[in-house]
């Protein structure tokens, strides 16, 4: 299994194609890019849990993914260890 195939089976896109989400965001359009980036995180985890009430869980479990990537995204920007 390639790179790609591997993200595309735990996000649902390639990691180019998140890329490409956080570059692209419409929150930053209207908010500053670290508070866009959570918020689009955030609005991926309402769409993981409409899909679940669907009975989707292995879209809603791509979407936890999607949302993780980008938290992690913004967990790299800060310094976690408060030093």
């Amino acid at each position: 299994m390639t790179i790609t195939n591997s993200d595309v089976e735990m996000f649902g896109c390639t990691e180019a194609e998140l890329n490409n989400m956080l570059d692209n965001n419409y929150y930053a359009r209207v908010l500053n890019k670290d508070v866009a980036d959570l918020m689009l995180a955030m609005s991926i985890l309402s769409d993981a849990q409409e899909v679940l009430s669907h009975g989707n869980a292995n879209q809603a479990r791509q979407f936890m993914n999607k949302s993780k990537f980008i938290l992690s995204r913004c967990m790299d920007k800060i310094d976690v260890r408060g030093e």
